[in-house]
């Protein structure tokens, strides 16, 4: 009787460290800054790996001449404001006269954070670099023509990088201009964090 219990026993903790190793294997997969989530008014940001405090940073010197080779944004720079109440540095490349007109914009924002963003239609909580971002349609009404990521960086601040098209590109989708976006994203955080110590 005892060695039945025993034996019963046994295999009661083999069955259950296989379902460990099943569970554990399961959520094991690849993870990548780009995978995105429906957002939401509840979702919780991820903890920044720092703090980045833009106070004092010019936006035009966070977009790289490689990134702007790289998006094909080379031909004017202009610094035109949005009509807003929002604190910020602004800062847009496009291809100008070239059509359809390409634009890399970066917003670094000092006094609003990401969290009015998440609730929107279309909203994706995403992270860059470690830091936790939501991404969007820049133009609802046409979600190819752009897309834009608001990067959580510091309390009550935030980095916004978009690349939008003032018209249909034949064959863009909207997850290739997220993409460039998110690419955007990446090389504008590299360089706060080169300066922000």
């Amino acid at each position: 009787m005892i060695r039945r219990r025993s034996g019963l026993v046994g295999a009661a903790l083999v069955g259950a460290a296989l379902l460990g190793v099943l569970a554990v294997a399961g959520c094991a997969g690849p993870t990548t800054s780009s995978a995105a989530a429906p957002a939401g008014a509840s979702d919780s940001l991820p903890p920044r790996p720092r703090e980045l405090p833009l106070n004092g940073i010019d936006a035009c010197s966070v977009i790289t001449s490689p990134l702007r080779s790289q998006l094909g944004v080379t031909s004017r720079m202009n610094r035109n404001r949005p009509a807003d109440n929002l604190n910020s540095s602004d800062c847009t490349w496009t291809n100008f006269p070239a059509q359809p007109q390409l634009a890399l914009s970066v917003r670094l924002v000092l006094n609003q954070g990401i969290q009015p963003y998440l609730s929107q239609p279309g909203a994706q909580l995403i992270t860059v670099s470690g830091f936790g971002a939501v991404q969007l349609p820049a133009r609802p009404a046409s979600p190819e023509q752009g897309c834009i990521v608001r990067l959580d960086v510091a309390s009550g601040q935030s980095a916004w990088v978009s690349f939008t098209s003032d018209g249909p590109i034949p064959g863009r989708t909207y997850d290739e201009m997220c993409a460039r976006a998110r690419s955007a994203s990446a090389s504008v955080l590299a360089q706060l964090l080169a300066r922000i110590r």
